[in-house]
């Protein structure tokens, strides 16, 4: 989508976090650290993205570490209380700081979907983490998203449309954000 808008993408990935592995072997143990990490991460990129003035897509937003996977955890018991209120309060200090996308897309796939999206990345640990969470992680991603009025909101059933190998679908993708976006092709 990035490239099609001639934007600027930043991706998150699990591979540079280097509390992942550890996770994987002992949730409980590092459960905060991983959360810590990406709110790290976020924070690099917010100064990243006010140095260098671009458009960009995040294929994260801000509030869903938070949202999904930091209250997932703690739903899980993953999170102790006393960790969990030290995640809540850095993050409603540092969430003021965070800018507001133009728009919100929101990729929905069912489980099974996910589950073959994830064994096709073959990211080391990735499915061994998130297959045992997967459904409370979608339902927790429903509910943020509805619960989301920041910016304008475009879902995508991922279902509707493969652009990973379809490049008509990609195109009509990206129009349909231009379009939502009011930008033109460049």
């Amino acid at each position: 989508l990035a490239d099609s808008l001639g934007w600027t993408a930043l991706i998150e990935d699990p591979t540079t976090n280097p509390y992942f592995q550890d996770f994987v072997a002992s949730p409980a143990s590092w459960a905060l650290h991983v959360q810590l990490f990406y709110l790290a991460r976020h924070l690099r990129d917010i100064a990243y993205m006010n140095r260098t003035q671009a458009n960009f897509v995040r294929d994260r937003s801000f509030s869903e570490g938070f949202a999904v996977y930091g209250l997932g955890l703690f739903e899980e018991g993953l999170l102790t209380r006393r960790d969990w209120d030290l995640y809540v309060s850095i993050y409603e200090h540092l969430a003021p700081r965070f800018p507001v996308p133009d728009l919100m897309i929101y990729v929905r796939a069912d489980d099974h979907r996910l589950i073959n999206r994830i064994r096709e990345r073959a990211r080391p640990g990735e499915a061994e983490a998130i297959r045992p969470r997967l459904a409370k992680f979608n339902s927790l991603y429903d509910t943020w998203i509805r619960q989301f009025t920041a910016c304008p909101v475009l879902t995508v059933n991922a279902s509707d449309i493969d652009t990973t190998v379809n490049a008509k679908a990609l195109e009509e993708f990206a129009d349909s954000v231009r379009l939502r976006l009011d930008v033109e092709s460049e």
